[in-house]
């Protein structure tokens, strides 16, 4: 199940816990009507979404989710948007550095952290391209 099914079953607010790195992403999930009222930013949280899996729950999370396989499965789509959206010299060469980044980046994106123009880019550029395999 991912994290947009588990919202609309009335779980719209959340902690939720990487399965791999050790961080915490709030999730507020939107109902198709507030995602369309919301703009480019609704579309982008409901993607990404979309796009995380739930695996359990454990500690003190509410939900224990696949955040960072979005990105390891998505790794050239989310570099070539870093390249373009980030500062330059702030992408990572490792790897794993670079999706905890990301893991971070995608926290404050939530969280209405960036312009609507950002979103918008991401939306009609990169989200096109991003796989997930089926949980």
């Amino acid at each position: 199940m991912t994290l947009y099914e588990f919202g609309q079953l009335g779980n719209c607010c959340l902690d939720t816990c990487d399965d791999v790195f050790d961080i915490i992403i709030t999730a507020e999930i939107l109902t198709d009507d507030e995602e369309n009222d919301m703009g480019y930013y609704g579309k982008f949280a409901n993607f990404i979404y979309r796009n995380v899996n739930i695996l359990g729950k454990a500690g003190g999370c509410d939900i224990v989710a696949d955040w960072s396989a979005l990105i390891t499965e998505n790794m050239s789509v989310f570099r070539k948007a870093a390249n373009a959206m980030w500062y330059e010299g702030s992408v990572p060469d490792d790897d794993d550095d670079f999706v905890y980044e990301w893991l971070k980046e995608i926290h404050g994106w939530l969280a209405g952290g960036v312009s609507e123009k950002a979103y918008q880019k991401f939306m009609e550029k990169y989200a096109p391209k991003i796989k997930r395999k089926e949980a």
